[in-house]
């Protein structure tokens, strides 16, 4: 995984209008557990609003150590932010299947809520606490 692979993918992002604010690389941890790290704000649009009610953010942090790629979703209303989930992925990710497939997670999660079925894996109810 290179950080050009991530870049494209972010750049993607923007032109799609997702982006609030990408901040630039960085590098975090001490000798063997430096990362390279980006940190990208995802505008919460109207399809979101029923999982994140206006006034939410959510901050997405794509990681790169020396073997694998992943990505890190954060509510980020106020610090510390909450660490919703992280997936790793590939060269032929693309935004659009990371963010979708975080999406139906979230969205059946808080139907499993709502309707009292829900379990120790629930996102939603981890983030339910913490939203505006």
């Amino acid at each position: 995984m290179s950080k050009d692979f991530i870049d494209r993918l972010i750049h993607n992002m923007k032109l799609a209008d997702m982006v609030s604010k990408a901040a630039p690389w960085m590098v975090e941890g001490i000798n063997d557990t430096q990362k390279n790290v980006r940190y990208v704000g995802v505008k919460v649009k109207d399809d979101w609003l029923d999982i994140f009610p206006e006034g939410n953010n959510l901050l997405l942090k794509f990681v790169i150590d020396r073997a694998s790629a992943y990505i890190e979703f954060y509510l980020a209303n106020k610090p510390p932010f909450l660490r919703i989930t992280t997936k790793r992925f590939g060269d032929q990710e693309k935004w659009e299947t990371l963010l979708g497939e975080f999406k139906r997670k979230m969205k059946k999660d808080k139907t499993d809520y709502l309707n009292h079925k829900d379990g120790v894996g629930n996102l939603y109810a981890l983030v339910k606490p913490h939203l505006k």
